[in-house]
């Protein structure tokens, strides 16, 4: 899915979700030229950072430290062996 289209679907301007790419909050997919293509998975995750920064106020460093901490409890749950 293009990056303009996830930023359309929730009418946020494009700049903002390169910004998610940019800070490391979304993986792109791809990267064709200037053309970011990313997951249809990262759909969900761009709206859990929209609730998270619009909803509850949480800059980007705190929804990056959020999303550390999920994955340590996914991770934990799941029996994931990474000293935690």
């Amino acid at each position: 899915m293009a990056l303009e289209d996830v930023a359309a679907r929730f009418h946020i301007h494009p700049d903002l979700v390169r910004r998610f790419v940019e800070t490391g909050l979304l993986d792109p997919a791809e990267v064709v030229g200037d053309t970011v293509l990313l997951d249809p998975k990262n759909v969900k995750r761009v709206r859990t950072i929209q609730r998270l920064r619009c909803d509850l106020g949480v800059n980007l460093a705190g929804i990056a430290v959020i999303f550390d901490l999920l994955d340590r409890i996914r991770s934990a749950r799941s029996g994931g062996r990474n000293g935690y």
